[in-house]
């Protein structure tokens, strides 16, 4: 049997080596008997949030250099699609680099994305998996500053909505419209000046609704995340419950020390490989089940 493509692994800003060889570690022992390459992503978190293109670009160059290497001339077999593993920023360099390439050539990868800066859509590959933890401190606003549509967030209200109210999905969407409309329009929250007042009051109070095309558009936009995107929100497992007996000052320390690993180690769990470690083997386990 013909060996199967290897499984690229890119990494996201600021990677100490020590991390990155446990997720290699990691990644191998899920993958076992595959050949786990990583392309790394040199990007500095300086130059990160300093918006420093050359080193970014770089690692872009590389991983596009790298994955064109890989794709046949004749249309991939479905063994012999590449599967390509990013977290965090690497998303962002992996979504650079599939925008080079042609819907052809695309065709050829097989994506799985944990806790990314950025969202790849389904059309930009054979198959695209978007792994996201609830309250993932780094990975959830970061999409803020690549998606201006808003996606990501508009995927989560829905989803809270979903949940806290047991709405369907179409349902869920609907009332997230009319909710974010609403806010937009009322004058509350547009320092209740004399325009934003009539604006809100023909609108709602004068009968006058929106127009028909904007509702559809409303609606279709938000319905985006679930049309163009495959996502997967990830819940954490429940942390331990506070004592109730525990005393104010060692409740106070442990919220400043839960703080402290956040902000100052930068080491909020939720973000990092680690937390991702059970959709990872079940990506290997798929994989290698389809070779048999």
């Amino acid at each position: 049997m013909e060996p199967k493509q290897p499984v690229i692994f890119v990494n996201g800003v600021g990677t100490s080596q020590e991390r990155l060889a446990a997720y290699m570690q990691l990644l191998k022992g899920a993958f076992a008997g595959r050949d786990v390459q990583l392309v790394h992503n040199a990007t500095s978190v300086e130059e990160y949030l300093k918006k420093d293109l050359e080193k970014q670009t770089a690692s872009i160059d590389a991983l596009f250099t790298k994955l064109s290497s890989l794709v046949p001339e004749a249309p991939a077999a479905k063994n012999r699609r590449v599967t390509v593993l990013t977290h965090s920023h690497g998303t962002h360099i992996l979504y650079e680099a599939l925008k080079r390439m042609s819907p052809k050539m695309q065709d050829n990868f097989v994506v799985h994305t944990f806790g990314g800066i950025t969202m790849i859509p389904n059309d930009m590959a054979h198959n695209v998996s978007i792994y996201i933890n609830e309250g993932d401190l780094i990975g959830i606003p970061g999409n803020v500053g690549y998606d201006p549509q808003g996606t990501l967030a508009n995927f989560l209200k829905i989803h809270n909505l979903m949940k806290s109210k047991g709405f369907g999905r179409a349902q869920a969407i609907i009332e997230q419209v009319a909710l974010d409309k609403h806010d937009k329009l009322n004058p509350f929250n547009n320092g209740c000046t004399g325009e934003s007042i009539a604006k809100f009051g023909s609108t709602f109070f004068g009968g006058c609704r929106m127009a028909k095309e904007e509702v559809e558009g409303e609606v279709k936009k938000y319905a985006t995340p679930f049309t163009d995107y495959n996502i997967h929100l990830i819940t954490p497992p429940q942390t331990q419950a506070a004592d109730c007996h525990m005393s104010v000052n060692a409740l106070c320390d442990a919220v400043i020390d839960r703080i402290s690993r956040i902000i100052i180690q930068s080491d909020a769990e939720t973000h990092l490989l680690y937390s991702f470690i059970s959709q990872i083997h079940e990506i290997a386990r798929q994989e290698a089940a389809q070779e048999l």
